[in-house]
């Protein structure tokens, strides 16, 4: 008998570590890997002057998403979906319940991990990378991950003094433990 696929979510603030675990991760374990700003900031460049997706590009990425999600799941390959996984906008938080929707019509085991870090270790990484958020926004995007958005167990990894190769262990014995 086959193992049931994986939807591994991982979401999180920016600079905690999202991008190098799950690009890690799904080069790992085989998992397709769905990058929430590629959708939302390499499709719609005009969205990166800000680092906020504007609701129109928001949307339509959010339907990519979907309809890329569902394209894999069709042959059960195990995803990866990363990104910071909210909408800034005051009203409009993300709606997880058609992810879910897809995962359980595919007969897919979603699995939620949260990433944190300390606001100075996150701008440190962020300066890395070659871009700070404001910080102002950094602060509301941490706030929003923090908030529940998606009815599932919430594993949360801090990762302000992990390595990678200790958050890549930390994910695999959560996903381990799931299945």
């Amino acid at each position: 008998m086959s193992k049931q696929p994986i939807l591994l979510i991982i979401k999180g603030y920016a600079g905690a570590g999202k991008s190098a675990l799950a690009f890690e991760y799904a080069k790992q374990e085989d998992f397709a890997l769905i990058k929430q700003d590629t959708f939302v900031f390499e499709l719609n460049p005009g969205s990166m002057i800000e680092r906020i997706g504007r609701p129109t590009d928001a949307k339509y990425s959010f339907q990519n998403i979907l309809s890329v999600m569902e394209n894999y799941m069709a042959t059960k390959k195990s995803i990866i979906l990363e990104g910071a996984l909210v909408v800034v906008e005051k009203y409009n938080p993300l709606d997880f319940k058609p992810i879910l929707q897809l995962a359980k019509k595919y007969g897919y085991q979603p699995i939620l991990i949260t990433l944190t870090a300390k606001e100075r270790k996150r701008r440190r990484r962020q300066r890395k990378r070659g871009y700070r958020l404001p910080i102002e926004l950094d602060r509301k995007l941490a706030k929003l991950a923090d908030q529940p958005n998606i009815d599932l167990p919430n594993h949360i990894i801090n990762t302000t003094k992990l390595n990678k190769k200790q958050v890549i262990t930390a994910t695999d014995k959560i996903v381990k433990t799931a299945q």
